[in-house]
């Protein structure tokens, strides 16, 4: 009995995880804007990565002048 429960949980685990880039077809437009929407979203938390290291940066320096 558990058994049957541990398959059907594996199967739909496997269902779940799947994203559209993994999932659909590579020439498909939804997965052309799912990587635009990503490569974004990197672009967008680096640049506030560097925003918060700069200001750091600009407040030590400042501090020590």
């Amino acid at each position: 009995m558990v058994n049957k429960y541990l398959i059907i949980l594996s199967i739909l685990i496997s269902k779940i995880m799947a994203c559209a880039v993994c999932y659909g077809p590579i020439d498909d437009p939804i997965t052309d804007g799912v990587n635009n929407a990503i490569i974004f979203l990197i672009c967008v938390v680096g640049f506030i990565l560097l925003s918060i290291v700069g200001t750091s940066i600009h407040f030590y320096k400042k501090a020590n002048s």
